[in-house]
């Protein structure tokens, strides 16, 4: 046992210290005068933005010490949020294109003829890209300095915020490994790198500003906040200094940011390492344990960072005592709904399946729970409604120990709906594959559906909308529950409209898996 154990260290060491992938990556980014110009330009842009700032507060002659010092806080946040925009630029391309210029230049299957394993390698690109990410950030010390000997930030929130954005990098470093891994061609890597790392930066604006609007609506303090305030590249300066109280104990939020970026990037890469290995492999099989405890898990955070102001709201109004949900927390019903709903984008990496590719996309049956790690197409809609009732089982949990009462009406309601809208995209995804002639042909025939009959007819409910508000029918959001297919805005009739489009929706999905299944068994001759 202790050669085992000592074994395990010598290896996971190797992996993170003196990585051959590492350093042979990180000599070939400084190869060459091309880093000393790209770095050059880069401190040129940030002197330059430092200068004109200083400027600015230099000539402002009048006005009292307090807006002074608010100025100085003003030109601190700028410099920080142009950093932040600087690691969501450059890191996603650093990873973007590694994995798949080695498969072009048929080097990779050279790489793993020697005893490396998929950790290894993997783990090596993202701490090559990484290092170089952090030179950027010692690169604007110096410029950062400046903001502290001007009274704008202290050295603590300095560090802390760079903690930020080391974890931002993580993120963005490992997401653009992934898709590198995924992409065929080098264009189609960056390309879909960019697209994904813009989704994440939006999605992550809208996280981190859940805590400040909760913060100030139910009035705690303001530093006070959830940690969420800080998965953010550019809210770092404002979420540095910020804490969460945990067993009476303020403990700094970049901390848990920093936890929140290892899992992820731990996610990433169990992901790009599933997509490398073969059928039936223990990395697909890891990978999906992992996405089924993220998935379970990030639904609980948005819960417990939602739900305890709610329920203390509701209490001050209405006495200590077991809360039963009104409204206002039957919203948290659409969450995972919502969730479903961005969940479908990726359905087709899992579902699709085509006779002619690896022994994991080729069909093998419609439902089979016994293969929901494999990776195999049988086993894609048990993993997605697994993913789902692991939505509502820690949601309900969560208000549960936030001492409310959960409407189960309204659970199932939206539960079900989530079911059949999961399986109608599975039914378009199997119909797709088998008329499809490529594997790549059926995942872009489902997107094209998808974009038809999701995103078409957001135009013109919207105006549908806006004119029901104008002439003062709707309080807002009623058209939008004209399409099945939306996850509901407001929940008045939520438990009635979900059941009724559960049903509706039944239909068409049934025929589709229908006739796929048909198609499958009868293949066209070439």
């Amino acid at each position: 046992m202790a050669f085992s154990a000592a074994e395990w260290v010598r290896a996971t060491k190797s992996v993170y210290f003196g990585n051959a992938s590492n350093v042979r990556d990180f000599r070939t980014q400084l190869r060459g005068n091309r880093p000393i110009w790209l770095w050059l330009s880069y401190l040129l842009i940030l002197i330059l933005v430092v200068a004109l700032a200083y400027n600015s507060i230099v000539e402002t002659q009048s006005g009292s010490i307090a807006q002074v010092q608010r100025r100085l806080g003003e030109f601190y946040q700028i410099i920080m949020a142009m950093l932040g925009g600087i690691i969501a630029i450059v890191t996603p391309s650093l990873t973007a294109t590694t994995v798949v210029a080695e498969r072009q230049r048929k080097s990779l299957d050279l790489v793993f003829s020697a005893p490396v394993s998929l950790k290894y390698y993997l783990v090596g690109k993202m701490l090559s890209s990484l290092r170089y990410t952090w030179m950027l950030l010692i690169l604007a010390l110096p410029v950062t300095a400046v903001c502290v000997v001007m009274g704008g930030a202290t050295w603590q929130d300095v560090l802390s915020a760079y903690v930020l954005l080391t974890g931002a990098s993580l993120v963005f470093t490992s997401l653009g490994l992934l898709l590198s891994v995924v992409s065929n061609t080098l264009v189609s890597a960056v390309l879909w790198t960019y697209v994904v790392a813009g989704a994440y930066c939006i999605i992550a604006s809208f996280g981190s500003a859940i805590p400040t609007v909760v913060s100030s609506m139910y009035g705690t303090r303001n530093l006070e906040m959830n940690w969420m305030v800080g998965i953010s590249p550019f809210t770092v300066s404002f979420a540095a200094p910020t804490y969460t109280t945990l067993w009476g104990h303020q403990i700094p939020n970049w901390i848990f940011v920093s936890i929140y970026s290892v899992m992820v990037c731990k996610l990433f890469l169990a992901g790009a390492a599933s997509a490398m290995s073969p059928f039936g492999s223990s990395e697909t099989k890891g990978f999906r344990v992992h996405v089924l405890a993220y998935v379970a898990l990030f639904t609980y955070i948005v819960g417990v960072s939602l739900v305890p102001p709610m329920a203390a709201t509701i209490r001050s109004a209405m006495g200590s005592g077991p809360i039963v949900t009104p409204s206002r927390i039957d919203y948290l019903w659409i969450i995972p709904a919502w969730i479903t709903f961005a969940m479908t984008l990726g359905l087709p990496t899992y579902a699709c399946f085509n006779r002619n590719e690896d022994r994991k996309y080729r069909p093998d049956g419609m439902f089979s729970v016994l293969r929901i790690f494999i990776g195999s197409p049988s086993g894609s809609l048990p993993f997605a409604l697994a993913m789902i009732a692991a939505m509502y089982l820690t949601l309900m949990v969560a208000m549960v120990f936030s001492g409310v009462s959960p409407d189960t009406t309204t659970m199932v309601a939206s539960l079900i709906w989530s079911f059949t809208f999961t399986f109608f995209w599975w039914a378009v995804a199997r119909l797709a594959s088998a008329i499809a002639s490529t594997l790549k042909m059926a995942r872009i025939i489902y997107t094209a559906v998808f974009i038809l009959v999701i995103a078409l007819p957001l135009p013109v409910l919207s105006i549908i909308e806006a004119s029901r508000v104008m002439s003062g029918s709707s309080i807002g959001g009623g058209a939008f529950q004209i399409h099945m297919l939306y996850p509901l805005t407001q929940p008045d009739r939520t438990q009635v409209l979900f059941l009724v489009y559960s049903i509706l929706m039944l239909i068409p999905a049934s025929a589709m898996t229908a006739i796929s299944h048909f198609l499958v068994l009868n293949p066209r001759k070439p």
